[in-house]
Parts: C-alpha cells; structure tokens; sequence
C-alpha cells in the first residue's frame, strides 16, 4: 500500500510532521528521504534519535511492503541476534545511505519464500560484482567514503556589487518583480548617458539591450541581449554554480568513481545497480570543476587573463609597500653623493641676501629653488624605475599602466610616499576588471556545468546503492561465506562447516582458529547415515566445548539465509521458517513472575501452527532442576506435535528429560576428550549424533588444579577425589587420551 502523507505513519504527528517538511523542503521529498532509508538525516532533526528514526523508516517500510520484523524473529534474543548481523554486515558501509537501508533488510518468513528467493538473487548479483571489481576496491571505498546527500536549495550568494539595467522598461519592471531582484538591484537605463551615474558604485554593470552602445573604455561593463531576461542562469551563474560549488568534494568523487568503473560499464551487473548512468560523461565532470573553487568563482589557472588581473589586484598592495621602501631607500643613496654647483651668477644673486644668516640663507626660495633643480633629475630617475618594476611585475596593460605614473609623488620630499588617492583608484580599476572577467568565466563554467545537475543527482542515488550493494558483498567476501539451498518442502537444517558469526569476526582479526562444525536437525537434505529427520534434538555435553556457540551458530544461519544473504559455512540446506523463537540462557534468579512469563511464552509458541525454528539455551534455569526437567520434556512432547516444528536445546539434564518425554527426541552431545598439555580443553566442536555427552566440571577442577599452588591447589585436589570417589574416571592429558 503506497503512502501518500506522512500523518499515515504510526508515530508521525502534527509537530514531527511540520519538522520534516521544513528539514526536507515539503511532504514529498521527506516521504522519499523516509521510504529511502534516510535514518542519518533523520537523526539530524531535533527530537528524532537514532532509534526513533529507525522505527519510522521500518513502520513506512512495512507499511508499504507489507512486512514485519517481528513476522519472523519472535524474541527479543532473536531480534538482538539479527542487529548484530546489521553491525557485521555494516561496518563495511562507507555511506550513511548504505548504513541506514541496511535496516530495512529483515528475514522474512516462509509465507514470503518468494521474495526471500528474489534477494538472494540480488545478493548474489552483489557479490558477484564485489569479486569483480575486488582490484579497485580500496579506491571506491575512498571515493565512496564522499558520497553524501546533495544539497539542492537555499544557497546563499553575494551579488551585491551587480546591477543589472536594461533599455526596456518593461523588462525592467518584470525582473524587479522576479526573485533577481532579491539578489541584485535592477534598474531602468532611460539613457545610455545614465550609465556614469552606476559605473563607481558597482563592480559589476550589466546591460540588457538590443540597441548598439559601445562600453570599450568601461572595464566593468557587460552587455547582454534584451532575450537573456528570461535566462537567470545568465544574469545570476552563481546560482547554478552554488550547486556545485557547495557540492564540489562530493561531485568530484562521482566523478572519479565514474572513472574507476569504466572499465567495468558493459558489465550487467554493474549496469543493473547504476541503472545506465553516462559514466563516460560523469568521468569527465572532475576536469570541469577544478575550474570552480569551492566559494563559487573561477579558479585562476582557468584562464590567463582572469590569472593576471587576479594576481596584479591581489599583489598590488605588498608590492607598493615594498616599491615605497626602496625608493626611499635609493633616495638616500644618491642624495649621499650629491654636491650642488652653484655658478657664478647664481652665486652672485645669492650673496646679495647678505644679511640673512645661515639658517635664513638655507629657507631662502632660490636656494630651494637651486636644490630641487638638482635632485629632481634623481628624484624623477628613481620614481620613473619604480613605476615600471611595478608595470612588469604586475603584468600591466597600458590601461592600467596609466593610473601608475602619478602613483608616486615628483615633488622632491623624502621620504616619499604612495600617493594614496592613485592607489585606490587604480585597485578600483582592477577589481572592476576582475569582476567582469570573472562574470564571463563564470557564465562559461555555468554553462558547462549546467548538463551536469540531473546527472549527478541521478548518478548520487546509483552510486549509494552501488555502496550497499559492494557492502553486502564485501561482508560476504570477507566473511567466506556461502549462498544455502532453501528447500522449502523440508523442515530441518543440514549445514556443513558451520561457523558462529561473532567468532568468525574474531577469527578473522587473527584472535583465535574455529573449528568448523556439522550438524543437522530435521529434515533438509542428505545426513549421516546414523542420523533420521528427528526435528527434536537435545545438546549435551561438556562446559565450554561448544553447546551454546552452535546454537548461536544456527540461529545466525537461519537469521542470515531468511533474510536472503549468504551464510558462514561451506555447504547450507534450509528448508524455510515461517517463525524463529531463541533464548538465551536467562542470567540472575528466576522469581515465580519469570518462571509463568516462560510457561506462557511457550504455550504461544505451541499453540501457533506456524513452521516454527526454537532454539534455547539452558531452560532448566527457569526453576528447580526437578520442575524444570517435567516443563521442558512437556514442552517437547508438545512441539513434536506440531507439525513442521524444529528445535535444539542446549541443556545439562538431556538424561531427566529423555527420562520423562514420550516423544520420539534426539539426544546429542560435545565431549571433552581431557585436558592438552597447555591444560585447554579438548573437544571435537561437531557434536556426536545420538549420544549423551558428560558435562565436564571435573576438567575445568582439575585445570585449576594443575595451575594453582599450594594451598588453593589443595582445595582443587580434595575436590577431584570426590569425583573419583563418585566413579568418574578422569582423561586428564593430552597423551591419555
């Protein structure tokens, strides 16, 4: 059933409601983000945690797709089992897209074999391409690590220095009224002679017109035609611009990710997962945006011209400083080795002053007069020289060159300085140059990038799935495990080399070596000829050989195979479930509250006529041994009554049930064979079928006994006579067993 608001989703209310549309920009889109798994952003909203937003993306889901997580995992045991699979499966994610759907994929129940059939095919599609593209992986992994949401809206430019005029005053008036209008100002040119009043206050001008006017001595004039009113991309570039400028790091590795995938584009499965994006055309993407910084303007090395003007403005300030130091600097140079001449005319009209002393003589205007005619010439050599080291470092042109050469000062005053008037109306010139340049790059780049908007929205949405996908994949991969056979006419597991989940993680961080397992139940396919289709088994055995890490096992492959995924042994048949019931050992005391909650937890499962799965873990901890004996067997006599119904129980009173069940059961057990030289217990991990195996606490006293000293190592050995006492004969060592 397909759902159109968000008031139809079970939590959603009338507040939530208005947060998601104002995070997600309207009812829409935050249905898609939710139906699309988006937990992540989800979470980013205030009031809405992890868990919370794992809930809404399920109830949709199961809503829609008329599942239920809890069709299938009964417990709370077998719930928390499969959100372990969701961390294993997970930690191979690089996206928050492929770790938040991995949520949405739970085991279904038999009722649904053929959608369970459907994704093991997909699975298998994803492992297929993990092991295909396995040489590039650590490269997508990095690329992919980039991949995140697009931001699509709300970008926020600065234009202010823009004004846009034009000649026809109707255009005017309709982009006054248009949202151009909130970014820049527009105005009305009624004659082309209004132009001078715009061209100091804005760094950029431009003209709408289809009328002939000439701006060739105006350097930050741009003219477009009276059609471009219609096209915001040409009057505004930014904003297109803004999309990949905001999203550039996230662009660039679609881009390269397009890249490595090339080689594999003709590949179907690959194709299947992208869904026929251009990876021709996205590959090419990253060369476009080097041109493009990440605040929206041009990259200098785009183009040699917008490089000169950019380097000349941003380098003017430090060079003038410098410029002024050395002139000075010269200044004083040459002054050192100055002598004035004074010629007998000159001298003669000086010594008619007379009567003025020497201080006076010195601020006499002829003398003045003499001194600047003789350093001018010095003073006009220096400045001329620094005025051109600032026209070639700078790259001038002779427009610009001209508001240098009254940059300095000529009057003969030390120190000199930077004119400062000069300074700012030449920096005005270049930025004004700049601006224009840049708003003609700007429009290129725009246009470029324009055809690339839809396809990276597209190729974001192809290549997070391509993550989930290579995720699965690479869990599979790395895990080694194997695709079962679902057999759906049969009850019963056959599984060979069976690993438990969680310590095949630790096996493959080099912590420890598994023995694999195999084991059946029921009926699913070829056994061993000393074992029948019993569907209810027992597990005996020693402590610590195995009883419950099996068990766990089988939950783990069940939860896996249900779900559609591959699972951690070389060779699996399964006929299907339509229900999964696990129990761990209860931890702590039982009171009699806990005690009737367990009856009526097992009365449900018996009374459904499901195809049920029941695996449990030490039930006689329910009550007293005795009590919990005459429950269990109960139990059992009832489950084997139900038809299609498997179950294994791990539990150290196999012989007091067996005693009591009227039902054909199975007993099995783990023996521990001694104790190794390095005082480890030894035990075959497969279980033995048909045979009662001794718990082993006398091992584990004797292993404390071979390790202690006196005198707890006295303690331990009391203890041991007393099972020798008892007529328990002990395999102590590896080399008597």
């Amino acid at each position: 059933m397909k759902v159109t608001t968000l008031s139809e989703i079970k939590g959603i209310g009338q507040a939530l409601k208005e947060k998601l549309i104002e995070h997600y920009g309207s009812e829409e889109e935050a249905l898609e983000a939710i139906r699309q798994g988006d937990v992540a952003g989800l979470s980013s909203i205030e009031g809405i945690g992890e868990r919370f937003a794992v809930k809404i993306v399920r109830t949709l889901y199961m809503k829609e797709h008329n599942e239920n997580i809890e069709d299938f995992l009964k417990t709370p045991d077998s719930v928390s089992l499969y959100e372990k699979v969701l961390a294993f499966i997970r930690q191979y994610a690089n996206t928050n897209y492929a770790r938040s759907k991995i949520v949405l994929l739970f085991p279904l129940p038999a009722k649904q074999l053929e959608k369970i059939l459907s994704r093991q095919e997909l699975m298998k599609r994803n492992f297929r391409l993990t092991k295909k593209v396995k040489d590039i992986l650590p490269a997508l992994d990095q690329q992919l690590r980039n991949i995140k949401p697009l931001k699509l809206r709300n970008f926020s430019i600065d234009v202010a220095s823009r004004i846009i005029l034009t000649t026809d005053e109707s255009v005017a008036t309709k982009l006054m009224k248009s949202s151009i209008n909130q970014y820049c100002e527009v105005a009305f040119l009624d004659e082309p002679q209004q132009l001078s009043e715009y061209l100091e206050h804005y760094d950029e001008i431009i003209v709408l017109t289809d009328e002939i006017m000439y701006f060739d001595d105006v350097p930050n004039v741009i003219s477009l035609n009276l059609s471009d009113a219609e096209n915001i991309d040409a009057l505004l570039p930014e904003l297109n611009l803004a999309f990949f400028s905001h999203n550039k790091t996230v662009l660039e590795a679609m881009s390269k990710i397009a890249q490595l995938l090339l080689p594999y584009k003709d590949d179907p499965d690959l194709h299947d997962i992208i869904k026929g994006i251009d990876l021709e055309t996205l590959a090419s993407l990253s060369d476009i945006l080097q041109n493009l910084r990440e605040d929206g303007s041009p990259n200098v090395d785009m183009d040699s011209e917008y490089n000169r003007l950019y380097q000349a403005y941003h380098e003017i300030d430090e060079l003038l400083v410098e410029e002024e130091a050395q002139v000075n600097e010269r200044i004083n140079e040459e002054i050192q080795n100055v002598s004035v001449e004074l010629k007998g005319e000159k001298l003669l009209d000086l010594l008619k002053d007379h009567q003025m002393d020497l201080e006076e003589q010195f601020h006499n205007p002829r003398w003045q007069s003499i001194l600047e005619e003789s350093l001018a010439t010095i003073f006009e050599e220096i400045v001329l020289e620094a005025i051109e080291r600032v026209e070639k470092k700078l790259n001038l042109k002779p427009d610009e060159s001209e508001l240098l050469q009254t940059l300095f000062s000529r009057e003969v005053v030390y120190p000199l300085e930077v004119n400062q008037e000069q300074r700012d109306k030449l920096l005005s010139y270049l930025r004004k140059k700049l601006a224009a340049r840049a708003f003609e790059l700007k429009s290129q780049l725009s246009a470029q990038l324009k055809p690339f908007k839809n396809l990276t929205i597209t190729a974001l949405k192809a290549f997070s799935e391509l993550d989930f996908s290579l995720m699965i994949g690479k869990f599979i991969l790395n895990f080694e495990l194997s695709f079962p056979e679902i057999i759906p006419e049969k009850t019963g597991i056959l599984v060979d080399a069976l690993k438990n989940l969680e310590l095949r993680q630790k096996e493959l961080a080099g912590e420890i070596t598994l023995q694999p397992v195999l084991y059946s139940i029921g009926e699913a396919g070829e056994r061993p000829n000393i074992v029948g289709s019993e569907r209810i088994v027992i597990l005996s055995g020693a402590n610590s050989g195995g009883k419950t890490t099996l068990l766990v096992g089988l939950a783990y492959l069940t939860i896996l195979a249900q779900m559609g995924l591959a699972v951690p042994a070389t060779k699996a048949k399964i006929g299907c479930f339509d229900e999964l019931h696990f129990y761990r050992k209860a931890v702590g005391d039982t009171d009699a509250g806990a005690f009737e909650a367990t009856l009526r937890r097992l009365a449900s499962i018996v009374i459904s006529n499901t195809t049920k799965l029941v695996l449990a873990d030490e039930m006689e901890s329910i009550s007293e041994p005795g009590a919990s004996a005459k429950v269990i067997a109960a139990f059992l006599e009832l489950l084997h009554g139900t038809p299609n119904s498997c179950g294994l129980f791990v539990s150290h009173l196999a012989e007091d049930i067996a005693a009591l069940c009227e039902a054909p059961i199975r007993i099995d057990g783990i023996e521990a064979k001694g104790l190794s030289d390095n005082l480890e217990l030894i035990v075959d991990r497969t279980p033995k079928f048909n045979y009662f195996a001794r718990s082993t606490p006398q091992l584990i006293v004797e292993r404390l006994q071979k390790m202690s000293k006196d005198p707890e190592r006295r303690i331990y050995q009391t203890i041991l006579e007393k099972f020798k006492k008892s007529g328990v004969e002990l395999e102590s060592s590896s080399k008597d067993s």
